[in-house]
């Protein structure tokens, strides 16, 4: 048991310095104006446990947000503390300018490991509407022509438990609630446990249906006496093919990587 645990505790240091790692690089970006963005968390059946994050342009601490750099949101549970039974939660997402806009990209790195002697579940959501800290930069209603437009995501990553992975359109900021109204565009099956990845795509108006785009990711763990751990990263454009195909040949070798370790 006690070797299963270092195990563990080893991968979640690993991927906790690869996600440093990745922050540092963002920190030599350019400072120019960003989008919004924003990501929740929640520990579903707990809502004190609550906690937004929102882009702080060039401010470190404030809601949480431990980047300056404009449209990079990053939250540590490890700084700020845990949610619920989650006692690591690192949550890293880019959009614009960060990853350009037009075309709309997001993408969101997620870390979680839940202890827990009875199943909990933590709902996650990064979201964006485009307009800046400041409401004067184009919505992404206003990048995008009227009607409907392709849209394409793709999530992959391992779990020791399920992963439920949707995409929403709203005309208010969404993420508090893996229920909350809104336009469904497209959700996953259940995925995991073990290494997963999916594909999906649909239509969204921004028009109709609202400015911002959210990405929901709630992931479960079973009761256990052992640490249960969660990893993964999701991309959505409006569209972007090649940058869909890169990312897609990247989660590919992730879930080839983590099959052949299962099967040693």
């Amino acid at each position: 048991m006690f070797e299963n645990l270092a195990i563990k505790e080893a991968n979640v240091l690993k991927k906790l310095s690869l996600l440093v790692i990745a922050g540092i690089l963002l920190l030599s970006l350019p400072k120019t104006v960003s989008a919004v963005a924003m990501i929740t968390l929640v520990e579903l059946g707990n809502p004190g446990s609550q906690i937004t994050i929102t882009d702080n342009v060039g401010i470190i601490g404030v809601s949480g947000d431990q980047d300056p750099t404009p449209g990079a949101v990053s939250f540590s549970s490890v700084v700020s503390g845990a949610i619920g039974a989650w006692n690591i939660n690192v949550e890293f997402g880019i959009t614009n300018p960060v990853l350009p806009a037009p075309p709309i990209k997001m993408d969101l790195l997620s870390l979680n490991l839940s202890t827990s002697p009875v199943e909990t579940t933590i709902v996650i959501a990064f979201t964006d509407d485009g307009t800046g800290p400041d409401g004067l930069l184009p919505s992404w209603d206003d990048m995008t022509a009227p009607g409907l437009h392709g849209l394409a995501a793709l999530v992959g990553g391992t779990t020791d438990g399920i992963v439920q992975y949707d995409i929403h359109n709203s005309t208010i900021p969404f993420g508090n609630s893996h229920d909350a109204t809104g336009t469904l565009i497209t959700e996953s099956p259940d995925l995991g446990p073990g290494a997963f990845s999916d594909t999906r795509s649909g239509l969204v108006d921004f028009d109709a249906n609202g400015t911002w785009l959210t990405q929901i990711i709630a992931i479960t763990h079973q009761g256990s006496s052992l640490p249960q751990i969660s990893s993964l990263d999701s991309f959505v454009g409006v569209p972007e093919p090649a940058t869909l195909s890169i990312l897609g040949l990247g989660l590919a070798g992730v879930g080839l990587i983590n099959r052949r370790k299962r099967t040693r």
